[in-house]
């Protein structure tokens, strides 16, 4: 798929993949965890590899993974594969180092909590209780994190990359 011709002429990868299923660590499976793995880390390998491919012969382009502040603390209480699927796309591949010089700039955002629809629908998540977490004492806009990876992914951005830069309120 991210060998299609429709991506040969992509500037900007932003990967926003992800998938949180809820499961006590105690009861995690070796199939779970490859599983998070295969939804939330391999797709943005392969499309980061195969359009960077083509960013850098291009001589420029910008990828952004978006990650998780889970993995400043080996996940939540249920979601332990996610956080560990998020963690490993802090892990810069060598072959990006080469591209920088072709202006073409690898980052991680590592997302905190947000202000977003999917909370809201956790009835049994306390809320309020996460909050008192982040010093700030609330979740981020959406607008906020938009503002970073919009930065992150355009021509403002000139000198930042191979970067892990977490936007969380203090956490």
């Amino acid at each position: 798929f991210s060998k299609n011709k429709l991506f040969s002429k992509c500037d900007v990868l932003i990967n926003a993949i992800g998938q949180i299923k809820a499961i006590e660590y105690e009861k995690i499976s070796s199939s779970q965890i490859l599983d998070s793995i295969k939804v939330n880390l391999i797709p943005g390998i392969v499309f980061a590899k195969n359009i960077g491919i083509q960013m850098n012969r291009r001589k420029w382009g910008r990828i952004v993974h978006l990650g998780s502040i889970g993995v400043k603390f080996g996940g939540g209480e249920n979601n332990f594969p996610y956080s560990l699927s998020k963690h490993a796309l802090e892990f810069f591949p060598a072959k990006s180092k080469k591209w920088i010089k072709n202006n073409v700039l690898m980052n991680t955002v590592r997302v905190g909590l947000t202000d977003t629809k999917i909370h809201k629908k956790l009835l049994n998540k306390n809320l309020t209780e996460r909050i008192k977490l982040i010093p700030m004492e609330r979740m981020a806009t959406t607008k906020e994190i938009a503002k970073l990876i919009y930065y992150l992914g355009s021509n403002e951005n000139s000198f930042i990359s191979n970067e892990v830069i977490t936007i969380a309120g203090g956490e």
